[in-house]
C-alpha cells in the first residue's frame, strides 16, 4: 500500500468519509443485527444520520483519519478522545434535520434489538481515565482485503501511543474477524457480552 496515505480529515471529506463508512459497515455485526437492510431506505437514512454525528465528532475536535488512494477517500476511522460537547453545539448541528429522520429511522430498526443492544455495548470494566475510543474504522468494499484496515489501524495505534495523558484505547465490536484482528495488533478482550444471536467483544489497548 504505498500509494496509500493517511491524513487527518478537515470538513470537505466529512460527506464522502461518511459514505463509505455507511458502504463498510453493512455487514458488521452490530449494525447488520439491529437495521434492516432488506428495506430500501435504509442505507440513505443511516448515511444521513451518521452524516451528522460525523459533524458533531469533527466539532468536537476528535481525530478523524482519511486514507488516500488516487485522489480518493478508501478508508477511515474515528478516535474519540472523550471531550464534551456543549449542548449549544449538538443543538446547531442536529437541529432541525434529526427531526426529519425520526420517522424513517424508527422504520429500519428492530426496536427489541435496539433496546437489547444497549446493554451489550457498554462494558462493566473500570477503564483508566481519560482514553480513546475507536469509534469506528471502515474501508470501501472494493478496497477490502488490501492491507487499509491495518494501515490504519497502526496509525491510530500510534496517535495513542504519542499522548501519555490518555491510559490507551478502548472499541467493542461484534464481528468476530474484526476481533480477532483487533488482537493481532495488540488489543485485549477485556470483556464478552452476548445473547444467542450476537456476541460484543470489548477490547482495550494500553498505551505502549
Amino acid at each position: 500500500m504505498d500509494d496509500a496515505k493517511i491524513i487527518k480529515a478537515d470538513e470537505t471529506l466529512i460527506e464522502e468519509i461518511t459514505k463509505i463508512l455507511a458502504d463498510s459497515f453493512q455487514s458488521e455485526g452490530v449494525t447488520s443485527w439491529v437495521f434492516n437492510f432488506d428495506k430500501k431506505n435504509t442505507k440513505e437514512t443511516l448515511y444521513r444520520f451518521n452524516l451528522l454525528k460525523m459533524k458533531l465528532f469533527y466539532k468536537n475536535g476528535d481525530e478523524i483519519l482519511a486514507v488516500m488512494k488516487n485522489s480518493q477517500v478508501v478508508g477511515a476511522a474515528v478516535l474519540k478522545k472523550g471531550n464534551k460537547i456543549s449542548f449549544t453545539d449538538k443543538l446547531r448541528i442536529y437541529f432541525p434535520k434529526i427531526l426529519v429522520l425520526i420517522i424513517p429511522m424508527i422504520s429500519i430498526i428492530n426496536l427489541k434489538r435496539a433496546f437489547s443492544i444497549s446493554k451489550l455495548v457498554k462494558t462493566s470494566i473500570d477503564i483508566e481515565k481519560p482514553y480513546y475510543e475507536l469509534v469506528v474504522v471502515g474501508v470501501h468494499p472494493k478496497y477490502q482485503g488490501q492491507g487499509i484496515g491495518k494501515l490504519l489501524l497502526n496509525k491510530i495505534n500510534e496517535i495513542a501511543d504519542g499522548n501519555p495523558d490518555f491510559s490507551g484505547i478502548y472499541l467493542f465490536t461484534g464481528d468476530k474477524k474484526n476481533q480477532l484482528l483487533y488482537e493481532k495488533l495488540g488489543y485485549d478482550n477485556i470483556q464478552e457480552l452476548g445473547n444467542k444471536e450476537l456476541t460484543v467483544y470489548h477490547m482495550f489497548r494500553k498505551r505502549r
